[in-house]
């Protein structure tokens, strides 16, 4: 009796050893506690891509397609003009796609024109030319839609960093809640990457999403054409979250 109640007080989960959330769990044969550690550090951007969707409509499709190539060598342009490699870009095949007219039914009745596109992702290791470069590209016609996402180069090593320092915290939280009910934690039973076991723990209420804010400095450039601004995130959030089960008696 005494064991059931520690269990339920402290959040009893269905747990294999061999399969932390497989479909077959099974209820340890002890009292156990569950811990969650997390642990977040901001990082300075040292990285970016920057994601490109160029676009072309007209009734006849080798102008839709030359209006892409069109566009795509005013990329190499601007890559070449500021020293950077024709290696850091990536890009998909052309794709077509026929542009119907449509009856009062909404059902196509003959191709009026053709839309031609192509998806080029550049690739910078660092973000020196970042803003220059931008200021270039965003003035390319017949690109339809861009925007950049950032990192830090070192992610996997600062991520170790944090898993270790959400590891103590996941123990220490363990045994903060076995000491409220007089008990000890005697050993580890089962770990996980990230919240492992919160779907196990649904019943105890909602753990609500954090977005957390970010804010960006102006990357400015002497070298760019032009006085479009351009913005860098001022720091990014790595974090690490660990969950384990622990044996307390």
């Amino acid at each position: 009796m005494i064991k059931q109640l520690v269990a339920v007080v402290l959040g009893v989960c269905v747990l294999s050893v061999t399969s932390v959330g497989a479909k077959a769990m099974e209820l340890p044969n002890f009292p156990f506690v569950i811990g969650n550690g997390e642990a977040e550090r901001q990082v300075k951007p040292d990285m970016a891509k920057i994601h490109l969707s160029l676009r072309g409509n007209h009734a006849d499709s080798e102008v839709a397609a030359t209006r892409v190539n069109n566009a795509l060598e005013q990329v190499l342009v601007a890559v070449k003009r500021h020293g950077l490699d024709e290696s850091v870009i990536e890009a998909t095949d052309l794709q077509k796609n026929a542009q119907w007219r449509r009856a009062g039914d909404s059902k196509p009745t003959e191709i009026i024109g053709y839309s031609v596109s192509r998806e080029v992702t550049l690739h910078l290791d660092n973000l020196d030319k970042y803003a220059s470069l931008m200021s270039d590209l965003v003035v390319i016609n017949h690109m339809a839609r861009s925007h950049s996402s950032f990192d830090v180069s070192n992610r996997e090593q600062i991520k170790a960093e944090l898993e270790q320092e959400a590891g103590k915290k996941a123990r220490e939280k363990a045994n903060r809640l076995a000491s409220s009910l007089g008990a000890k934690v005697v050993s580890i039973y089962a770990v996980g990457e990230g919240r492992a076991f919160d779907s196990l723990m649904a019943s105890f209420g909602p753990n609500p999403d954090y977005s957390p804010r970010r804010d960006y400095a102006l990357a400015s450039s002497a070298e760019s054409h032009d006085n479009t601004p351009m913005f860098i995130p001022k720091s990014l959030p790595v974090s690490a979250a660990v969950s384990a089960v622990f044996k307390i008696e």
